[in-house]
């Protein structure tokens, strides 16, 4: 993977393949990506299965399960948000020390897909959370089962879709997929650049407009505080209160604007779609957003 939106598409694609298991009785579509030393790891089991051969019969196994029964599970892929609710009160044991409690937190990287799984038995609701964490190539080096009530996620099923453009032709290896979190803010700052992505069914965006547009967030984001990004973008001069953008003081600080509350909060997305812009920025001259 040669960029974090690629690695996320991709841990996008493999979890559909592992939902369909789940809903469908079937995990044969899963197989091809699980690498010959993964391992799959359960937070209520203590040790892991370890290779392909274990996971797969595992799985296999499971497959067989929820066909003879009939009690598949509903599936849909979430948006880790970065952070995890404290265990409360937990007791733990040190090498060197006598049993003690704490509060445990669990981290986990922003805006990370993962699959919330929910299967009833005999009126017997669980809830899964399935995490995947894959390697440079995009396999599968391990599942993680885990407790969801640990962590603070939300739906991710509005997206779109953005892909670099060259000659008339969208280049589909570079096709990644991206959360609708994040599409308010692409829109103000496409408006800076002076395009209107609207409702973005299919907007093609000159690879200029696009560079401007993503160095206006840079900006916003990394300034000290949001009244120095203010000053910046909109020309807000504090001594006089001269305004060289109104439009885009109202754009930034609007009453259906979550400009402020976002800044921080999703300066690791716009660093992301930089970084993935560097690779097509040279050889292509255009981006082509579409809604899923």
């Amino acid at each position: 993977m040669r960029c974090r939106l690629e690695e996320d598409t991709r841990r996008y694609n493999i979890l559909l393949a592992l939902a369909k298991g789940f809903e469908k009785g079937d995990f044969s579509e899963l197989f091809p990506f699980l690498r010959d030393d993964c391992r799959l790891v359960s937070m209520w089991v203590a040790l892991p299965l370890e290779g392909y051969e274990a996971v797969t019969r595992y799985l296999t196994g499971k497959a067989r399960t929820l066909e003879e029964s009939k009690c598949f599970a509903k599936c849909s892929v979430v948006e880790l948000s970065g952070r995890a609710d404290p265990a409360g009160s937990t007791a733990a044991g040190t090498p060197d020390a006598d049993t003690c409690s704490g509060r445990v937190s669990m981290l986990c990287e922003e805006w990370r897909y993962a699959l919330r799984a929910e299967q009833t038995v005999s009126r017997r609701t669980v809830t899964v959370l399935l995490d995947l964490t894959l390697d440079e190539q995009g396999m599968v080096k391990q599942i993680d089962f885990c407790d969801p009530e640990l962590f603070s996620y939300t739906s991710s099923a509005d997206s779109f879709t953005v892909c670099a453009r060259r000659h008339n032709q969208n280049n589909e290896d570079s096709t990644v997929r991206i959360s609708e979190e994040y599409l308010s803010d692409l829109i103000l700052f496409l408006q800076m650049a002076g395009i209107d992505l609207g409702r973005y069914t299919a907007t093609l965006i000159p690879m200029e407009k696009w560079l401007v547009a993503l160095a206006c967030w840079k900006d916003f984001c990394e300034a000290e505080s949001f009244d120095t990004a203010l000053k910046k973008l909109a020309g807000v001069d504090y001594s006089t209160w001269h305004i060289t953008r109104p439009d885009v003081l109202r754009s930034l600080v609007g009453s259906d604007s979550y400009a402020a509350e976002n800044r921080l909060l999703h300066a690791g997305f716009q660093k992301a779609l930089r970084e993935w812009t560097d690779l097509y920025r040279n050889d292509h001259d255009a981006v082509f957003v579409m809604e899923v």
